[in-house]
């Protein structure tokens, strides 16, 4: 702080870094890419919940929140990250493979719904997504999110952009009403 300003203007204009900011118990986005990285987590454990429970009811679940958080996570990669992904990276090969193993992850999402819907808990096809999903985590965390963070990117705008997006795609894909949220800038700055 210069010796020209009060502790209240240098509050005011200074940057925080996000450890500051939480130091001083200020909310903090996560960067992107460990928002992600933490969703993968989250899948991850249901998929090993699924393999140890023996319930039906309770595996019939388990299916449909494996499957929401799919779809919901495959949705905000494409419409927010990929794109920013590949304009900073240029990791075209990289991206259009990631964009395949989602189409096929959908596939097998839509069977996996339609057997639930049915009451069948296909223990078969359940472990085949997960082995999908795992080599897809995988490559985004060992390739794809290590270049984001060398790219020129602000990874916290990022996401911020992709928490904002995240209710709206739930209430999307579960038909409940998602209350609104606050406007925020871009990453680059355009709202």
């Amino acid at each position: 702080m210069s010796p020209s300003k009060t502790s209240h203007e240098a509050s005011q204009s200074d940057p925080i870094s996000p450890a500051a900011a939480l130091m001083a118990g200020k909310k903090v986005a996560p960067d992107a890419t460990l928002l992600l990285e933490q969703e993968h987590r989250e899948v991850e454990g249901y998929f090993a919940a699924y393999e140890a429970a023996s319930d039906k009811k309770v595996k019939l679940r388990l299916i449909e929140r494996i499957c929401l958080d799919l779809q919901a996570h495959t949705t905000l990669e494409k419409e927010i990250l990929y794109p920013v992904a590949r304009e900073a990276t240029g990791e075209d090969a990289l991206l259009d493979h990631a964009e395949e193993e989602h189409a096929e992850a959908k596939e097998m999402v839509t069977e996996l719904l339609a057997a639930a819907k049915a009451g069948k808990t296909p223990d078969q096809l359940v472990t085949k997504l997960r082995k999908a999903v795992e080599e897809h985590v995988e490559e985004e965390e060992q390739k794809l999110f290590p270049e984001l963070r060398e790219a020129d990117l602000d990874l916290y705008a990022l996401g911020r952009r992709l928490a904002a997006r995240r209710p709206e795609v739930f209430g999307k894909l579960t038909g409940k009403p998602v209350p609104p949220q606050p406007e925020f800038k871009d990453y680059d700055g355009r709202m």
